[in-house]
């Protein structure tokens, strides 16, 4: 699950503040946070609950997001991982990067500022990316006095937007991301809000993964295993893997069998895709950085042209009949 919207929504701030109200914070981090927030802050103790996620000098100096945060939360008995996304738009790409690994997206606006040029960019991004769940958190709802007709007003504009994407779900969540008011626990001052909380719907999202039979496992690096046999490892782009299973290896599709599989470091009987794996063979196979290994009943198709649907973060505007370098599964 990702964070996205527009710069100063208040991403980091909302994420910090659902790690501290579920208990999902370290104490030396917590400490660390406390000692480097700025003195205006108004979390308990003197938290400025973003710090908790923002871990570059360049982002605390700046007061933005620059890199993803990525953090594990339980969420009332779920565990969630998130992705805290920056909002300026030079940084777009590291945005899109975080969206292509996610099921569900919790998309800010600024209730003060609206649906602002950079959130209807992200929501464009998700959208690609085929995340089918959104949460849309009007959050800094203190700052306009708990306005349900400003609510109302945006969440008619988001949805008139998003008519047109493929989206299963779209929830409306009025939230005050530093006081934590429709986080976890609901806020008085919004009794005529009755929905979900965000922890709530984080907890009741269906997010269902849609896993074919045609396999796509990624070779990004070549190492030996202690008894010297060779490993290939990488993310599992489709489908499944098992130990003992037929595959078909290179671009020459060699027929090959997994004698060992292992995910996270640990010999495992399956895994699926998302995963990062790696896998030994019953043969010596030369393969590198760039090679695939696919299903053996579904191999995978070769061409010199390709359609597509791309984000081009280039200055310059992409023309029709220039060349380019395509990079595909980590080789050009």
């Amino acid at each position: 699950m990702l964070t996205c919207g527009s710069v100063d929504d208040g991403k980091s701030t909302l994420i910090g503040r659902l790690l501290y109200d579920c208990d999902q914070v370290a104490e030396d981090i917590l400490h660390s946070a406390r000692e480097h927030s700025p003195p205006d802050a108004i979390g308990p103790g003197g938290l400025d609950f973003s710090y908790l996620l923002d871990g570059l000098s360049a982002e605390r100096e700046q007061g933005i997001t620059i890199d993803v945060a990525y953090r594990s939360c339980v969420v009332l008995g779920r565990t969630c991982q998130i992705a805290d996304c920056p909002g300026h738009a030079q940084y777009t790409a590291n945005m899109a990067t975080a969206a292509s690994n996610c099921d569900a997206a919790i998309v800010l606006i600024d209730s003060r500022a609206g649906l602002l040029e950079q959130t209807r960019r992200h929501v464009r991004i998700c959208a690609m990316m085929r995340i089918t769940h959104i949460a849309v958190a009007i959050n800094k709802m203190d700052l306009i006095e708990w306005s349900q007709a400003k609510f109302t007003a945006i969440t008619a504009e988001f949805s008139e937007f998003a008519k047109d994407f493929l989206f299963d779900t779209v929830t409306f969540i009025p939230v005050s991301a530093p006081f934590g008011c429709n986080l976890v626990n609901r806020a008085p001052e919004l009794k005529w809000y009755q929905g979900h909380t965000l922890a709530e719907w984080l907890s009741a999202v269906v997010v269902t993964r849609k896993n074919d039979a045609q396999l796509r496992l990624a070779i990004q690096v070549v190492t030996r295993t202690a008894d010297g046999t060779r490993a290939y490892a990488g993310p599992l782009l489709r489908g499944s893997l098992q130990q003992g299973q037929d595959v078909v290896v290179g671009p020459q599709a060699y027929p090959a069998r997994i004698t060992k599989l292992h995910r996270s470091g640990e010999i495992v009987e399956q895994a699926e895709a998302g995963d990062a794996v790696s896998i030994s063979l019953d043969r010596q196979v030369d393969l590198s950085r760039g090679d695939w290994i696919h299903s053996n009943h579904k191999l995978a198709e070769f061409s010199n042209q390709v359609a597509a649907d791309i984000i081009w973060f280039n200055d310059q505007a992409l023309t029709a009949g220039r060349s380019f370098w395509l990079k595909g599964l980590g080789a050009w």
